[in-house]
């Protein structure tokens, strides 16, 4: 059973998916920080000779950096206006990643006004679905926009997905008049809070949704009324001031213990966190570890454990980039490929894009996993001011 809990604060919204009363997924906003996916009438700074790639002002502190795709060829120069969207956040060294391949969400869809091809989620396996779909899509589509076909369409009836579309082509008229008539730089499009949790979080899945501010409770009310009525009944809207959201569903607890560089399993291992500048290493630590009989199955079944909770750990804590796995030493080949497996599997559940690249001649297990926002560290550490920024220390 999956709830998702969305707790609203003075600075920032947290939301959190819950399954089976584990924290699986936590997504932090601050309105001031969290620039994905915005929208920006940006100015040409100037361009890195070395490459095709140039500096953009968003009137964020720091500039974006934007590449040039191969087959496109940027005839703009210093000082001219351009339309960009933020791929990547801004980091603490780097400006957030642009892009000019602008695209607009939607639940069942997503619109690539630049683009032509319709394609499909790699979770629509039905070709005679997928024929079904592109035959709507080619009705619907007068302006040849591009399109991706997100999964969520699998049991939805036409008119959603015909109302959706004709809703993503006016946000898209919209934002291009403001690029036209808006001063530079200028953020021209931002997808609020209650149409991203609709659109990215709920799903099939989803029993229940818990908010604790009225006013994304009428709004997730508003789109669930338009593209999924049979939600509405799912939607809570919590108003206990006595006791914190995210203690009740043992939420803040979850998020303490993956601030942490320990995770305990219940076989007495452990999973030992450790971040540096180029990948991020996990070694299952079997130190307080006792097991005896039967050693090679133990280890086995030790290690299932622990690749179950470092996908779900990957996920809470936002890891990306190089991500390198030590478990316990297995001998039978057969073993090794199980685990990857069972790492594959529980991957393909999170949104973001994660790999499991293979098993080094060391023995070590590489995943990589695509940046798109801040980790939970990012969010919630800075820099030690006592060891010069060696350490991290938690923000207060």
């Amino acid at each position: 059973m999956q709830k998702i809990i969305v707790n609203v604060n003075k600075n920032e919204t947290q939301i959190a998916i819950i399954e089976d009363d584990k924290l699986v997924e936590l997504y932090v906003e601050n309105p001031d920080e969290m620039i994905a996916g915005n929208i920006y009438t940006g100015i040409i700074k100037n361009k890195l000779k070395s490459m095709e790639s140039f500096f953009i002002d968003i009137g964020q502190q720091k500039n974006g950096f934007l590449v040039i795709e191969k087959d496109i060829k940027l005839k703009n120069k210093s000082g001219d206006t351009i339309l960009v969207q933020v791929k990547k956040e801004e980091t603490d060294e780097k400006g957030a990643y642009l892009t000019q391949d602008i695209s607009i969400n939607g639940k069942y869809i997503v619109l690539l006004p630049q683009g032509k091809e319709v394609m499909f989620s790699k979770k629509i396996v039905s070709e005679s679905k997928k024929n079904e779909l592109l035959k709507l899509i080619n009705k619907i589509n007068s302006r040849k926009f591009g399109v991706i076909v997100r999964k969520d369409t699998l049991g939805t009836g036409t008119e959603q997905i015909e109302k959706e579309y004709y809703s993503l082509v006016e946000k898209w008229d919209k934002i291009y008049s403001n690029y036209q008539y808006m001063k530079p730089p200028k953020m021209i499009y931002k997808q609020d809070i209650e149409e991203f949790i609709f659109n990215n979080m709920v799903n099939r899945e989803t029993m229940k949704i818990i908010i604790n501010d009225e006013k994304v409770y009428n709004g997730i009310l508003k789109y669930a009324s338009i593209y999924d009525k049979d939600f509405v009944k799912k939607v809570e809207l919590y108003e206990d001031d006595r006791l914190d959201m995210f203690d009740l569903y043992k939420v803040n607890a979850q998020i303490e213990r993956a601030l942490g560089n320990r995770v305990w399993l219940k076989s007495g291992a452990e999973l030992v966190f450790d971040k540096t500048e180029a990948m991020t290493v996990i070694d299952v630590d079997t130190s307080k570890f006792v097991g005896k009989k039967d050693k090679e199955q133990t280890i086995y079944k030790t290690n299932i454990e622990a690749a179950l909770e470092i996908a779900r750990q990957i996920r809470i804590r936002n890891v990306s980039g190089i991500i390198i796995v030590d478990f316990i030493n297995m001998k039978s080949e057969s073993d090794k490929e199980e685990i990857l497996k069972i790492l594959k599997e529980e991957t393909n559940k999170d949104r973001t894009k994660t790999v499991i690249v293979g098993i080094t001649k060391l023995g070590l297990v590489e995943i990589t996993r695509q940046k798109t926002r801040k980790s939970l560290d990012e969010i919630y550490k800075h820099d030690c001011p006592k060891c010069r920024g060696k350490g991290k220390v938690l923000k207060r």
